[in-house]
């Protein structure tokens, strides 16, 4: 699959500060306490300061196709710039 990048920013996953890997549609991930998995269907990278992006996601036990976004850092991933710039680092 191809990895989400929107206007030269691609979406990774993160361990912690680690960078762990790209982030492609349809990739399952796997919410933290319990939480139910989520499938990444795509995402909008920053388009100004303070603009953390988001990600669009999709429950996979729900019969529809309802999507809904979130903040990256609350799926334990960020926005990379092809010029290095990081939109949200995960504390």
């Amino acid at each position: 699959m191809t990895p989400i990048t929107d206007n030269q920013w691609t979406l990774h996953y993160t361990i912690g500060r680690e960078l762990a890997a790209t982030v492609s549609s349809g990739d399952l991930v796997h919410m933290p306490g319990g939480g139910d998995d989520l499938i990444v269907v795509g995402g909008r990278a920053p388009r100004r300061i303070n603009d953390l992006g988001s990600v669009i996601v999709r429950d996979p036990s729900t019969p529809g196709l309802d999507e809904s976004t979130a903040r990256p850092g609350a799926l334990g991933m960020v926005w990379i710039s092809t010029a290095g710039g990081w939109s949200e680092v995960p504390t």
